[in-house]
């Protein structure tokens, strides 16, 4: 199991502490389980995380078809230019990196990956982070539509390094 932690708390207990990921803020969000044991912790943590990811549908969509539905569900909604900037971004991005991939099989650390690809290849933060919000939008729609679950909900949005003042 990925991202926890197990540590003997001065109670007496096991705690198994769960990373679900960030917030908007980019505040870690967890989860606690607790045993007598560091492996009754560990297992609570397992059978949880476990019973998470069964509530959730599997889909043999692709990121390609997916986006392609979103587009026909948004078209009516935006205006002409904003639905062929969308278009433009994902054929040029999205789709290359992520096209035959499953919706269902994407992880956030796919998506940090292409971020920092990205902002290596000399896009700018702004550019970068417009794609990012695209995407998002992508898998807001497929979680709504086929109860996917999201993984982009705890991707924090690339920001501009802050100026050192010199004075």
């Amino acid at each position: 199991m990925k991202n926890h932690s197990a540590y003997y708390r001065q109670d007496g207990r096991w705690e198994c502490r769960v990373c679900l990921g960030k917030n908007g803020n980019g505040k870690r969000i967890s989860r606690s389980f607790y045993g007598k044991t560091r492996e009754e912790a560990e297992l609570k943590a397992m059978l949880s995380r476990e019973a998470d990811e069964e509530k959730y549908a599997v889909t043999d969509l692709t990121v390609k078809e997916m986006i392609a539905e979103w587009m026909l569900s948004i078209s009516a909604r935006v205006k002409e230019s904003t639905a062929a900037n969308y278009r433009m971004k994902a054929e040029k991005h999205l789709i290359p990196s992520f096209g035959d991939k499953q919706c269902c099989m994407v992880r956030a650390k796919d998506v940090h990956i292409f971020i920092e690809d990205k902002l290596a290849s000399g896009l700018s933060v702004r550019y970068v982070a417009d794609i990012i919000v695209l995407l998002k939008s992508v898998f807001r729609y497929a979680s709504r539509e086929y109860n996917i679950r999201n993984v982009l909900d705890g991707i924090a949005l690339p920001k501009k390094a802050e100026r050192k003042s010199g004075y």
